[in-house]
């Protein structure tokens, strides 16, 4: 089995939630889209998917990914002007753990709020904008706020 080929494997098994490479291998001989993927060769076996993830893809999983990423920017399918990395721990309301969670994200909460309320009027009448701070400053206010600042 080409290295081509198993990595489009993964990477259509990784877009769909599949990660076992035991549920790789079921995929690959039941769906028929990892079938068109593998261009009708035998599908691999899971000690051939694990073998090539952790012996040929670790070294070269970044470079392979980055590649990815900027044919896809290239083809026009995903755009590369914002980021977005979400380290946030929050806890479900069952856990006997949330009220820790819950407290230290209200506290950044209010610190948040109180921040733009100080910065933000201050941009709205440098760029000539209306925007009105209230008790609290909604998310859909700021997307407004953007989107006019954008057209400018």
């Amino acid at each position: 089995m080409s290295p081509k080929r198993l990595f489009k494997v993964l990477v259509y098994g990784y877009m769909n939630g599949i990660y076992s490479s035991r549920k790789l291998e079921q995929a690959c001989r039941r769906d028929v889209n990892f079938m068109y993927l593998l261009g009708r060769k035998k599908a691999p076996d899971h000690a051939t998917i694990a073998r090539f993830r952790s012996e040929r893809l670790t070294e070269v999983i970044d470079d392979l990914f980055s590649r990815l990423v900027r044919l896809l920017a290239d083809a026009g399918e995903l755009s590369l002007s914002s980021a977005f990395i979400d380290g946030a721990k929050l806890e479900a309301n069952a856990n006997r753990y949330s009220f820790v969670w819950k407290k230290s994200t209200q506290k950044n909460e209010y610190k948040t709020q109180e921040k733009m309320k100080v910065e933000l009027p201050p941009l709205a009448i440098q760029f000539e904008l209306r925007f009105h701070v209230g008790q609290k400053i909604k998310a859909k206010d700021l997307k407004k706020l953007r989107k006019r600042l954008k057209t400018l």
